[in-house]
């Protein structure tokens, strides 16, 4: 019973694959069944795997963990700005001045080159705004670790279904 179900599963999916199968007139072809290897390729041993290595392989290599990071990154430099936001404000302004052009006066007079140099600075005294904004973003920078130990776990596990996966397939061949 079950040979016949695969033998019928085999012809469905050869009715399906002509539909990109073309001949060289470009009608579709349904393969032949002489196009099938005689008996299963043999299978070799499944090669140890180390999971730690594998694990810390995968977490490098996998997108999920690189945009955590990235979102953490960008969350630290928020922080640092509302943290500079606390901090005092100094400015340093220059001014020159010197009168160019023709004369603008009968008398011929223009006024001398001028300079001026200033210092101002500020302190904020509101600073209910950057402090709310500092614990925002320390919530926001665990809640990313968080993500990424998840991301972590969630990786390894599928690491292990995949293992698994392997082993058990490799087993039913050999049956």
């Amino acid at each position: 019973l079950k040979l016949l179900d695969t033998v019928r599963k085999l012809r469905e999916s050869s009715y399906k694959l002509s539909l990109y199968l073309r001949n060289d007139m470009g009608q579709p072809m349904v393969p032949d069944d002489n196009w099938l290897a005689p008996r299963f390729p043999p299978i070799g041993e499944i090669p140890p795997g180390d999971f730690q290595t594998d694990l810390a392989n995968a977490l490098q290599r996998r997108p999920e963990i690189q945009l955590i990071e990235l979102d953490a990154s960008r969350s630290t430099l928020d922080l640092q700005l509302a943290q500079n936001q606390l901090m005092p404000q100094v400015d340093l302004i220059l001014e020159n001045s010197q009168d160019v052009g023709d004369p603008a006066s009968s008398l011929r007079d223009k006024s001398r080159y001028g300079m001026e140099a200033g210092l101002m600075g500020s302190v904020p005294l509101p600073r209910n705004k950057a402090k709310g904004k500092i614990q925002a973003t320390r919530a926001k920078l665990n809640q990313f670790a968080f993500k990424r130990e998840l991301q972590s776990n969630k990786i390894g596990i599928e690491l292990q279904t995949a293992r698994n996966g392997l082993e058990i397939s490799s087993e039913r061949v050999k049956q």
